[in-house]
């Protein structure tokens, strides 16, 4: 199994500049500095010793140096945390460190931003730990009724890993998860009888209610064509897929999105509607682009299989619906961003497994 994120790149574009940044101010300490063929090794690690480490990468090529403090688009591209936030950005501050946003007060603690040798953006953070774990007692119990144990599970860890940036790590919300076997519901699916996935959906819902869930989440994209026979007779209330991968796309100004999905989603008019509702387009690809995405998705993604062969030919259909002029792309089943990569994708995603773990979490925390 994977162990550790060992290693974070850091693209440079001389060595010694970086270190003395890297070292000379924020008082990283070198790990390892190995001379190979072409290149050095260089790694760094915190002065705390906690966390991942960063390895300078020296760009070489003319495709690499345009990423020199741009690797996250404008994102912020670390976060480190301080148990002394006074001091260090004091420190950072006398040593001409050029911060870009003053220190404010979060949820999370005390935060700034600054600017390293190249522009890349850094939080400097020291976490309300108190704070932290009274968060964890006050945040909303999140039920997740699943379908899909792959899409299940990491519609999970999102909600774990997205948390952690609010309440402290190794913190996340009470998680209950209740899984309806594909078996069982699929049946229903085929005869288009959205009732009956509706019961199993409310069966689940009681599940996780009655186990102290105050909200709950489906990361089953084609079950929201049940949403209607649901929301009325549940127990708890609910999150609605499409709505929060909708308000991503607003948010990022998209007008017209590409749906992949199963037969069912693609089909259906759960992602239309949605979005009709905000103004914008969705498109579906054609009849044979469908059968190829809906295929995969039955015959290797539910059961954990993700082959590059696979991953190529959806960018292909991704890339067909660009030329037909959609400006996004909905990964609109919840195993499929466990296949396509943002790094390569023809369009920008939106995430729908994520979005939606991402809602839950600031529904959980109050936000």
């Amino acid at each position: 199994m994977i162990t550790a994120l060992a290693h974070v790149p850091l693209i440079v574009r001389d060595y010694q500049e970086a270190l003395e940044f890297y070292c000379g101010k924020l008082g990283f300490v070198v790990v390892e500095d190995t001379q190979l063929k072409d290149k050095r090794w260089i790694r760094l690690k915190t002065p705390g010793g906690k966390g991942s480490e960063i390895l300078l990468s020296r760009a070489v090529t003319e495709k690499q140096r345009p990423n020199i403090g741009n690797q996250t688009g404008g994102r912020v591209l670390f976060f480190l945390h301080t148990d002394d936030f006074d001091t260090d950005y004091g420190r950072l501050r006398s040593l001409e460190v050029e911060f870009i946003e003053g220190p404010r007060e979060e949820s999370y603690g005390k935060a700034a931003v600054f600017k390293d040798l190249y522009g890349n953006r850094i939080d400097l953070i020291e976490p309300h730990r108190a704070q932290a774990q009274d968060r964890v007692s006050s945040a909303k119990h999140i039920g997740i009724v699943a379908c899909s144990a792959e899409g299940a599970a990491l519609c999970f860890r999102e909600i774990a890993r997205y948390a952690s940036q609010f309440m402290g790590e190794h913190r996340h919300p009470q998680v209950t998860l209740s899984c309806i076997a594909m078996s069982e519901w699929m049946p229903a699916f085929e005869r288009a009888n959205y009732k009956g996935v509706a019961e199993f959906m409310l069966r689940e819902a009681a599940l996780v209610a009655q186990a102290g869930a105050e909200i709950a989440i489906c990361p089953d994209n084609s079950a929201h064509l049940a949403f209607e026979f649901v929301i009325g007779r549940s127990v708890i209330p609910w999150l609605h897929i499409a709505n929060e991968v909708g308000k991503e796309a607003v948010r990022n100004g998209f007008k017209h999105a590409a749906l992949l999905g199963t037969r069912f989603t693609m089909t259906g008019p759960v992602y239309p509607e949605a979005f009709a509702k905000l103004g914008l387009k969705v498109t579906s690809p054609p009849a044979a682009d469908q059968k190829l995405v809906d295929d995969i998705i039955f015959h290797e993604l539910v059961k954990g299989v993700f082959p590059e062969r696979s991953r190529l030919l959806y960018n292909s259909v991704i890339e067909r619906m660009k030329q037909h002029g959609c400006d996004c792309v909905i990964l609109g089943c919840t195993e499929i961003p466990l296949l396509v990569r943002t790094d390569d994708c023809p369009l920008p995603v939106l995430d729908s497994t994520r979005l939606l773990a991402h809602a839950a979490v600031r529904y959980a925390l109050g936000k």
